[in-house]
């Protein structure tokens, strides 16, 4: 999922809201309405092209909290992310894997740390826990020492079970 909107979809909009005279900045309203009101789904619409219906309703209670500076009545809320067989964090939405860099903690090299991501695909925000985080670490650690046959029969394995 592109971090950015769509330029039809954006320009469309900023049409829109540059209609009303209390709206100083449209394309700022616009951009708010992207990443604090619409929904995942809302948002692969409108990379599909496809038309994303709001209300004036809808569009007016978010010119109100945007000028109040407020969150918008649809925010994302933060899920946990799983953890994958592989020690990979997964988002529970939208199931894509999420590939984190190699950080150093202290005498220690870690891939994951507890915190706050975004999922790439779906813009969902993910919680990674303290505990998930030592379990990831502690998979990719012993899927880095392990050979790549093991890993493909433990692959395999999982599969069976399923």
């Amino acid at each position: 999922m592109p971090r950015r909107p769509p330029e039809n979809w954006f320009d469309k909009m900023v049409k829109g809201l540059s209609k009303d005279p209390d709206i100083d900045d449209p394309a700022a309203v616009a951009g708010w309405i992207w990443y604090h009101k619409l929904t995942p789904a809302q948002r692969r619409k409108a990379v599909a092209g496809e038309s994303v219906d709001l209300s004036d309703d809808d569009l007016r209670r978010c010119v109100e909290k945007y000028l109040e500076g407020q969150p918008a009545d649809h925010a994302l809320p933060l899920v946990n992310a799983n953890v994958t067989c592989l020690g990979d964090l997964q988002c529970p939405t939208c199931e894509c894997v999420i590939i984190t860099p190699l950080t150093q903690e202290g005498d220690q090299l870690a891939w994951i740390r507890a915190g706050r991501l975004d999922c790439s695909e779906c813009g969902q925000h993910l919680r990674v826990t303290a505990e998930a985080a030592r379990k990831a670490n502690r998979r990719l650690d012993a899927c880095g020492s392990a050979s790549i046959q093991e890993v493909l029969d433990r692959l395999a394995r999982l599969e069976e079970e399923k």
